[in-house]
Order: C-alpha cells, then structure tokens, then sequence
C-alpha cells in the first residue's frame, strides 16, 4: 500500500507524457539522402551509437517501436511487476536495504533521451524498423536509405525478417574463434557468456573445483553457474598446473599446454588466450617467456 502514491504518480507522468509519439499521426516523408548512420533500437546501446554519431558530424537516423497507450501501460505493469520483485527479495534474502526500495522508470527516461536526441538534429522514426537490402531499411512503408546501421533491439525484437536481414549482412562475415579463458572468476565468466553468445566457442580453465570457493551458499551458485556454462555450450577444465602456451609459426595457432596430474598432459587449441587468474593476467604461472608475452 505504500507503493500506491508512486504507481498513481507514474501514472500521470506517463499518460500525460508529450514526447511518446501519436499512433494516429500521419507517415513520415520519404527520405532521398542517405543517412550516414541508422540505429534500430532506443536501448542505451542504441542512445549512445546515436548519440556519438551525432557529435561526430554524422546525419543519423533512430528507429523505435510505436509507443501507444496500450504500451503505456503495459509499461506501467511492468514497473508494478519490478517493484514487487526487489520487495520480495529485499524480504526474503536481504538483498537490499529498507529504505532502499525502488521503482523502475526506464522507459520515462528513454523518452526523454529520445526527445533530446531529436533536438540534437537526429530523426526519429517510430515503429517496426526492417531491414529490406544491404543498405536500406523500412518503418510504416517508408524507406530508409543508409551507408551504415547498427542494430540494438537487445533480446526482444521479434520481427523475423530483421534477423533473417541481420544473419545475410553479417553472419556470413562472421568467424567464430576457439578462445580459451585461463581463470575462472566473476569477471571472466561474464567475458565468456558474452564472447559465447555472438558465436565464439569458449574454454574456461581453471584450477579450483569450485567457481566461487568464497562465496556464500557456493555449492548452489557453483552448480548454476555450471548449468549456466554447459546451456551456453562452455566447456569448464578443472586442473592442477598451467604449463605454457605455444604458438604455431606457419599457422599463427595458440596451444594451451596444460597438466592434470603427474604425468597427464593434454593441451587445448585456441586462436586467442585470455589470462584473467584472479582478474589480472599472471604470466609465470603459465610459464610464458618474454617473447610470448608479447
């Protein structure tokens, strides 16, 4: 009940919002001159690429979903949802403060980066942006010519003819690379999901049987970290000593030398070696010498 002040004042804010566009406004002009730069999504990926562009000199065009009041309050749902999520946990694990309950008000804020951004001389196109050719997009009919997009719609985009655009300009560009992270911190699993997910094939070593070996309730968070690796197909060897890393001088290839026992030895291929043991790079324990530090 002490939320209801918040929700009620969220409420007004975004329904009196002037800066979300009307669904009832008439179509954007055709565009003849190509933008120097598109970016699908108002994400704050997308805001920042916009954003940059703009302060390079750059024409730049900023496409995102239609936001009608259906939205709106699909949005304020959300907030409510969000809201009741951290309360419980606060609640129930202590994650966070008494006084430090919070609403989300994300999408506020990104109107409002929108708007700035429109002021700044970007235009804006609201609705389902497409990729329909190498250097052409389209929203509500009206194409869209450019030398360069970016594409941010996060996880979220459901359009298929925007990946199926997406995979044919890019993907067939594309080489994923064997990378081998030696050190199996916070850090570097987070650098793994995320080379992991645009197509990289990942190899966390480590010497620890456990990820977390400090951390509270280990045995459950090393077991879904685990799950977590083995669903994003990231193979994790556990080991006793990092030997060396050598490379290949015809192929440029990297081998990963390593030890499993007293008189195990196996190695593992990679074209790139990340060294993240304890979040710094230590070079002795693998046994590089100058030349291969460099």
């Amino acid at each position: 009940s002490s939320l209801n002040p918040h929700i009620d004042r969220l409420q007004r804010i975004l329904m009196d919002d002037p800066v979300r566009s009307n669904p009832n406004a008439p179509p954007a002009p055709a565009v003849d001159t190509p933008y120097d730069l598109v970016v699908l999504g108002a994400g704050p990926a997308g805001l920042a690429a916009a954003a940059k562009a703009l302060d390079l000199g750059a024409k730049v065009a900023l496409i995102e979903k239609d936001q009608s009041s259906r939205d709106r309050w699909r949005m304020i749902r959300y907030i409510m949802s969000t809201v009741d999520y951290y309360c419980s946990r606060e609640k129930n694990n202590g994650d966070r403060p008494d006084s430090s309950s919070s609403i989300s008000v994300n999408p506020m804020q990104t109107d409002r980066d929108i708007s700035d951004l429109h002021e700044l001389g970007c235009e804006i196109f609201y609705g389902t942006g497409k990729l329909i050719g190498k250097n052409m997009a389209e929203v509500n009919g009206v194409q869209i010519p450019f030398k360069k997009a970016i594409i941010a719609v996060g996880c979220r985009s459901t359009d298929n003819s925007l990946k199926v655009a997406y995979e044919s300009m890019s993907m067939s560009e594309f080489k994923p690379r064997n990378i081998v992270i030696i050190g199996a911190t916070p850090s570097s699993i987070s650098v793994a999901l995320a080379l992991s997910k645009i197509g990289h094939k990942l190899t966390i070593v480590t010497k620890e049987s456990e990820i977390f070996n400090d951390a509270i309730s280990s045995e459950v968070l090393n077991d879904y970290v685990r799950q977590l690796l083995q669903m994003s197909s990231i193979r994790i060897v556990t080991l006793n000593q990092f030997v060396r890393i050598s490379q290949d001088p015809a192929t440029g290839t990297l081998r990963v030398l390593l030890n499993s026992g007293p008189s195990l030895h196996h190695s593992v291929k990679a074209d790139s070696v990340i060294i993240m043991e304890d979040d710094l790079p230590v070079f002795s324990e693998i046994g590089l010498d100058s030349a291969e530090q460099k």
